[in-house]
């Protein structure tokens, strides 16, 4: 049985805790049905060699002694081209692939929104913003990362879009890519027993939950911001707990949005790797809050509603996607007023949410992702 699968080499190496490392966890897992275990390897980095190696899915490579962003896009540039020579199909998971010597056929699975359609111009009004703090090296970083990923897509075999949504967006500015655009869809996830993180906070268990990193397009400034106005004046306060990355500077700024009387309810618990206790934070959770912009295909509201917590997201086509059917309640983009609104009275009735599945499991996602495996190696 194995002779007839070729032997592919997946880079996970740009894997992070949050979005990325789940859906890496997740697929491996769902594509040992498919795959067998001597025909697939993992590269990894110190940021996810543990808990890839964990999971004991496929055989693992640590390709990188540092957590350097610079020296692990170099190893993939300048070392990966040889070593892939030694397998039949490159799966470059992580929005770039190789760009030179690589002579076999390249899967590439883009994520990562902001080379795209309306990506493209969120990404730009970001880096104005923050232009005032960015060095010379993360401009050029930037945009180098921008040309990468064009180039990335022009040197593939296969190119997968992970929704329907992100798909779209390729489409509007690269149209050349559709012949060798497929989409496959992200599984619904998957939860081990909940373990409990009630440890972990302050406020007893009824609160709102944010979980996303720091990034510009998260718009958590926006969370905080109609939290505060919904109950600066309240006789009962419901806490906001935000998980994710967020650096101490960005914290400082993120209190002090907070209306000085509450101040103390809001949480900042920082990344959270185990998922036993982000599920006890959805399962008890009053609601969801996503403020973000721009999406890919964003996990949380189908984990959030899988469990039944009720979601309360931007009204982005993503977001759309992936909670369709359901009782998931939206607000425009950068509207505090309209979330205020939402929040208050969310804060003022009891938490109930009939739970509800995506109906595209982790199975059907590898399934699809096999048959890309064959198909691009026999045309080889």
């Amino acid at each position: 049985m194995s002779k007839l699968h070729p032997r592919v080499l997946a880079n996970f190496s740009s894997a992070r805790v949050g979005g990325g490392i789940s859906y890496a966890l997740q697929q491996l897992r769902a594509l040992a049905e498919f795959w067998p275990r001597d025909r697939l390897t993992v590269l990894t980095s110190l940021q996810n060699d543990q808990l890839i190696t964990s999971e004991q899915s496929f055989p693992t490579k640590l390709i990188a002694s540092s957590r350097s962003t610079i020296r692990r896009v170099t190893w993939e540039q300048a070392v990966l081209p040889r070593v892939s020579h030694s397998y039949d199909v490159l799966y470059a998971a992580g929005n770039f692939a190789p760009l030179f010597l690589t002579k076999i056929p390249t899967v590439l699975l883009v994520q990562n929104p902001h080379y795209f359609g309306q990506g493209v111009s969120v990404r730009r009004a970001g880096l104005a913003n923050a232009r005032a703090h960015l060095g010379s090296r993360q401009r050029v970083r930037a945009e180098l990362e921008f040309w990468g990923s064009k180039a990335s897509l022009r040197r593939a075999t296969q190119v997968v879009a992970i929704s329907e949504s992100l798909a779209k967006e390729i489409r509007t500015t690269d149209p050349w890519v559709s012949d060798k655009l497929v989409v496959i869809l992200t599984g619904a996830s998957t939860w081990a027993e909940a373990r409990e993180a009630n440890a972990l906070l302050s406020q007893g268990s009824d609160f709102f939950l944010s979980i996303a990193n720091d990034s510009y397009h998260k718009q958590l400034a926006d969370t905080v911001r109609a939290w505060s106005a919904a109950f600066e004046e309240a006789e009962r306060v419901v806490p906001l707990v935000m998980v994710g990355s967020i650096t101490q500077t960005r914290r400082v700024e993120l209190s002090e949005l907070a209306a000085e009387r509450i101040r103390r309810a809001l949480i900042l618990l920082g990344s959270i790797s185990d998922r036993r206790q982000i599920r006890w934070l959805l399962e008890h959770a009053r609601a969801t809050v996503l403020t973000t912009e721009l999406e890919a295909f964003s996990l949380v509201p189908g984990e959030a509603l899988s469990l039944g917590c009720p979601v309360i997201a931007s009204d982005i086509p993503p977001h759309h996607e992936v909670t369709a059917g359901s009782a998931a309640q939206f607000f425009s983009v950068g509207d505090v007023v309209a979330l205020e609104r939402l929040l208050r009275s969310a804060g003022e009735r009891s938490s109930t949410q009939a739970s509800w599945a995506w109906p595209w499991s982790w199975s059907d996602n590898a399934s699809s992702l096999a048959s890309i495996f064959l198909q691009v190696a026999r045309e080889k």
